[in-house]
């Protein structure tokens, strides 16, 4: 069953536009989405559309974002000499 993009928006906490454009190609789906909407509808759709259900919770425990921050340990390294 196709969602429609009312049933997306209300899955997602979404405008029903920004919907209709994900579901449109208009606009991507981050991955976050993708996995608050297969555990709200079991829905699998953009980035998770072909991973199994075991791999989505592996890729669930991972942060969306982290910051590189060097070791305390690591040197920047040195410029070259003209």
């Amino acid at each position: 069953m196709a969602l429609t993009p009312t049933e997306l928006a209300k899955a997602l906490s979404i405008s029903a536009p920004y919907a209709s454009q994900i579901l449109s190609g208009k606009r991507d789906m981050s991955r976050e989405m993708a996995i608050r909407l297969f555990r709200a509808t079991g829905d699998k759709l953009g980035p998770i559309a072909k991973a199994t259900d075991d791999e989505i919770e592996v890729l669930s425990s991972f942060p969306e974002r982290v910051t590189l921050a060097p070791a305390a340990n690591d040197t920047p390294p040195q410029e070259e000499a003209a």
